[in-house]
């Protein structure tokens, strides 16, 4: 698929073998799926502060990356935390404390004390949702849960045009991520996902999607030289 980014106004400039990071928000779905599960109220406004750990200290597991201004639940879901992670032990353990169901709790166990059930489970590649739903008695707090979740980081993207003709949009071609794991279900990329939607709405030959694009990023040894007389070996 290839999808075009309006870069007028931006102050955006990209060179031929730059990188385009693209901001992608949590699925609707997933989100709002995630919020009931937890009892929370995606309108409710929070503001995350760190606490004293001891001696005055922050906690090391504070989620510094999460910006301290008023926000909603729905915005600090959907922008900021990482809904399908990978799956690490530390998410277990909190799921595991916060079990009301001793079955549950004993499966959680068996899963942190075993190498080979604990890797079967990574490699189903569970979302926060899904881990919910199959513990269904865990209840973990939210300011638990932010400690373990991860940041939902900016995709980088090749760029696939040139900025010689136009050079107020850019091109990036993409294949959608789908990955058949052991138990038969699909996985979709999480912002491969997204780019396809926006890609398949009927729009205009030229779309201004909202997304954050950060300012494209060369590699320092891997690019081309900038005067053009230079010679270059191609491979």
């Amino acid at each position: 698929l290839q999808i075009t980014l309006d870069l007028q106004g931006s102050g955006l400039f990209y060179s031929p073998g730059g990188t385009v990071c693209i901001h992608c928000p949590n699925q609707s779905c997933d989100m709002e799926a995630t919020l009931q599960r937890l009892n929370l109220d995606g309108d409710r406004y929070l503001v995350v502060k760190p606490a004293a750990f001891s001696r005055g200290r922050e906690s090391p597991h504070y989620p510094s990356w999460i910006p301290e201004r008023p926000m909603t639940v729905r915005h600090l879901f959907t922008h900021y935390l990482d809904l399908r992670a990978r799956l690490r032990r530390p998410l277990l353990h909190l799921l595991e404390h916060w079990c009301g169901d001793s079955a549950e709790r004993a499966q959680i166990q068996r899963a942190l004390a075993s190498h080979e059930q604990f890797a079967q489970m990574v490699s189903e590649r569970p979302s926060l949702i899904a881990l919910l739903q199959q513990f269904e008695s865990c209840q973990p707090p939210l300011a638990r849960l932010l400690e373990c979740l991860g940041q939902l980081k900016d995709r980088s993207f090749s760029v696939a045009s040139a900025p010689l003709g136009w050079c107020k949009t850019v091109d990036l071609v993409f294949g959608v991520e789908r990955e058949v794991l052991p138990s038969g279900t699909v996985f979709e990329g999480h912002c491969t996902t997204w780019m396809q939607q926006c890609a398949v709405v009927p729009s205009p030959p030229l779309t201004s999607l909202p997304v954050a694009a950060a300012p494209a990023k060369r590699a320092k040894d891997f690019c081309l030289p900038a005067n053009l007389s230079d010679p270059m070996i191609l491979v």
